[in-house]
This record gives C-alpha cells, sequence and structure tokens, in this order.
C-alpha cells in the first residue's frame, strides 16, 4: 500500500499523453515480430516433418532457411529487448530454441537471461522458473510484465520526476527479488531451513500482493492517458 501511494504522489506532479508516433512505432515493431515468428514457425514445422534421407535437397534447404530466420528474428528480439512486452518476447526465445533444436549446430543463438532476480533466480529464463515454481508462476509471469510496462511507460513520459519514479520503482521490485530469491532456496531444500512450509506460504500470500501492487501503479499511469478522452467524453454527454 506505501509502495502505491509513493508512486501515485509522485505520478500526481503530472503525467505526458504517450506521443503517437512511438505507439506507431511500437506497433510496426510487434507486426514485424509478428511476420518473423509466423515464417519461422512454418519452416521449423517443414524442416520437422521432412528427412534428408529422402528429401535431402528440400532439407538442406529448409535448415538454411530456419538458420536465416533465427538469425533474423534474434537480432530483433536482442536490439529492442525493453520496448517488447515480456510476453511477447519470451514466447519468440521459445521459438528460437525449438527451432534451434533441429539444427547440427548447436548454440548459434544464445538466449539473454531474463533478469527476474539475483542469485539462485539469477539467469533462469521463463521456462525453466515455470517448471520450477509452476504454482507461483502465474504471479511472477505478471509481475514480469507489468514491470517491463510500467519501466516503459515511465520513460515514454518524460517527466520531470522520472529519475525519482524509476527509483522508487527499483527499490520494490529489489525487494520483491529477495522474496523470489528465499522462496527458491527454500522450495529446492525444505528440509534445510525452519518452518519452510509456513514461510513458503507467506512468500507467495506477499509475492500476490506485490502483483496486485503494481496492477494498480499500471491504472495510474493509464489514467494520465485518459485525460483528452473524459473531456471529450463530458463534451459529447453535455451535447
Amino acid at each position: 500500500m506505501e509502495y502505491i501511494l509513493v508512486i501515485g504522489a509522485v505520478l500526481a506532479v503530472g503525467l505526458l499523453s504517450v506521443p503517437f508516433l512511438k505507439q506507431s512505432s511500437r506497433k510496426r515493431l510487434e507486426a514485424r515480430l509478428s511476420f518473423l515468428t509466423t515464417r519461422l514457425s512454418s519452416n521449423t514445422r517443414q524442416l520437422s516433418m521432412t528427412t534428408a534421407a529422402k528429401f535431402p535437397t528440400d532439407y538442406q534447404r529448409l535448415q538454411q532457411q530456419v538458420a536465416a530466420d533465427m538469425a533474423e528474428l534474434s537480432k530483433l528480439l536482442k536490439s529492442n529487448d525493453q520496448r517488447l512486452p515480456l510476453d511477447l518476447s519470451q514466447s519468440a526465445w521459445d521459438l528460437v530454441e525449438e527451432s534451434q533444436a533441429l539444427l547440427p549446430t548447436q548454440g548459434v543463438v544464445e538466449r539473454p537471461q531474463l533478469s527476474t532476480s539475483t542469485g539462485q533466480a539469477q539467469g533462469l529464463t521463463a521456462v525453466q522458473l515455470k517448471k520450477q515454481v509452476p504454482e507461483i508462476w502465474p504471479i511472477l509471469s505478471n509481475i514480469q510484465q507489468d514491470d517491463a510496462q510500467i519501466r516503459q511507460k515511465m520513460l515514454e513520459k518524460n517527466l520531470p520526476n522520472q529519475q525519482e519514479l524509476l527509483a522508487v520503482h527499483e527499490a520494490n521490485m529489489a525487494r520483491y527479488q529477495d522474496i523470489l530469491e528465499g522462496y527458491l532456496k527454500i522450495k529446492a531444500d525444505p528440509k534445510a531451513y525452519y518452518q519452510a512450509e509456513e514461510r513458503l506460504v507467506k512468500s507467495q500470500q506477499a509475492l500476490q500482493r506485490f502483483d496486485e501492487e503494481l496492477d494498480e501503479t499500471l491504472r495510474q499511469i493509464n489514467e494520465g492517458d485518459m485525460m483528452n478522452f473524459e473531456i471529450s467524453l463530458r463534451m459529447m454527454n453535455q451535447q
């Protein structure tokens, strides 16, 4: 709750509307991502159904095409890491890894580490986290997406108090990372810690509350973009 109040108080200084050009640029980026993932998925599917013994020429051609598609898609993902929604980028990286498994040379494209936390959690991909802690993965996924959106929107709005906003958000994300780190340690070896079950439950509850606080922060930020909408709506109702 204190986090929401702090963010809300700082945001009250004033929010600027997201420029149309930035929205248009983001839409073009997401459209390009959709095109590349669709093409790679199609070629990967064809490659998986083609045998080298029966169709050596087609098999070699598809391998080359998949490798080229992977390189182009991974380049787009890496160069636009902070601009793409987390769910879209992680889904695209999952496809890259799936496609790479069909090629004779492994490790051609390296997936960037997902910065979810420090220590044990550092370097875990979304897929690995989902396998390790499926019971809290929906919460973690929401927090990661909210974090990316909040950072993006704060940077886009060019606020005079932008650094203060980011500092508050960073401090709270650090606390989240501490909780996640502890949860992973206890989950990996519960017998090594006192009151393991109780602490896991409390950690889940804390993560859930933090997810809800981030949702509220996003709503407050988005409400700043609705000023023109509210004015126009009132004017329309008066007619």
